[in-house]
């Protein structure tokens, strides 16, 4: 391998669905948004399609709920 590999930034790419799936997870899971909002906003016509992004919350807002619950 040259220096030329070493110089070059690396690259993400990630697609408009990409992003538009971050998004709706982020207001739903993480911000507690109400799934109608984020339905109308997304352009979603119906439950079904953003019922994938409600389906698993991040680690940290599970550890965070089970607190605030007095489980921990």
């Amino acid at each position: 391998m040259g220096s030329h590999c070493l110089s070059q930034p690396a690259k993400a790419t990630a697609s408009s669905h990409d992003l538009r799936r971050f998004w709706a997870n982020f207001l739903l899971v993480e911000e507690g948004v109400n799934p109608r909002v984020v339905m109308r906003l997304g352009g979603w016509e119906d439950f079904q399609s953003i019922k994938p992004y409600l389906d698993r919350p991040r680690d940290s807002t599970v550890a965070d709920e089970m607190e605030t619950a007095g489980w921990v």
